[in-house]
């Protein structure tokens, strides 16, 4: 189990108990994002089918979807579907979260 410190930028992963797709590409792609920013990105697994409420609140709309949460903890992005190389490249990289645009990657929603 990971401790989450409030001032760490976090990850929810949104997943359910059979999406073969977030076991076996989401979770190794959220890993490797640990790898590399662990000492300042936590991922919080969120199971989708029991956690209605935040699923509601950040309108996740199918599983796996991450939603990044900023050291304050505002939605910053989601990310619909498998986390795409934008978004894990961006999580690995940055100074300030999001700082650049995804382009015509249209799966990445800011929200700020």
């Amino acid at each position: 189990m990971t401790t989450v410190y409030l001032s760490q930028v976090r990850i929810l992963a949104f997943k359910s108990p059979d999406c073969q797709q977030c076991r076996q590409l989401q979770e190794p792609a959220l890993q490797r994002v640990l790898q590399v920013r662990g000492d300042v990105v936590a991922v919080v697994n969120v199971d989708a089918t029991s956690e209605h409420e935040l699923v509601q609140t950040y309108r996740v709309l199918t599983v796996p979807s991450t939603v990044l949460l900023d050291a304050t903890g505002q939605a910053q992005a989601i990310n619909y579907g498998f986390t795409n190389r934008y978004f894990t490249v961006e999580l690995t990289t940055f100074n300030k979260p999001f700082s650049r645009s995804y382009g015509t990657d249209t799966s990445v929603h800011r929200m700020i």
